[in-house]
């Protein structure tokens, strides 16, 4: 709701929207998140908190390839992003969305990229399906060593 009131007391901020945005994904709101996040993009104030939002956003919604575009985003913006909010994401979570967004979208040599990134001794032949499924299998327990919980469409 402040975040809401605040859009209305200055349109021109983007970080009302951003703000909004993220509480909606809190919610599992991922369309009204998707929508203040748009929004925000007219703004000229964004920052990596802003990328960071949009392409957890874009992943839940299945938008994997411009889910990745943001996570570049981010991180040129900030290449050690925390979430400012609380700092519960962090650039780590970002690597394993992108991770992720390459799997789904068929890329796995740079998928692997990613994973080794975050587990520097994982190894695996992404040529083969074993070497794919071995890629999968990390992707999850990442994710559950992590310890989060964002909103995604099912894999």
């Amino acid at each position: 709701a402040s975040f809401n009131a605040a859009k209305l007391k200055d349109p021109n901020s983007a970080t009302a929207y951003i703000g909004a945005a993220w509480c909606s994904m809190t919610l599992n709101d991922i369309s009204t998140a998707l929508v203040d996040f748009q929004a925000a993009s007219t703004k000229t104030n964004v920052n990596a908190d802003f990328y960071a939002g949009y392409a957890f956003a874009l992943n839940a919604n299945g938008d994997f390839s411009l889910s990745n575009q943001r996570i570049d985003e981010a991180l040129a913006a900030n290449a050690d992003w925390e979430l400012s909010y609380d700092g519960s994401l962090g650039v780590h979570d970002l690597r394993l969305a992108k991770a992720e967004n390459h799997f789904l979208l068929g890329q796995y040599a740079e998928s692997l990229t990613q994973v080794k990134i975050l587990n520097t001794s994982f190894k695996a032949d992404v040529n083969t399906v074993s070497g794919r499924a071995a890629l999968s299998v990390e992707i999850e327990r990442l994710r559950n060593a992590l310890g989060k919980k964002l909103a995604r469409v099912p894999a």
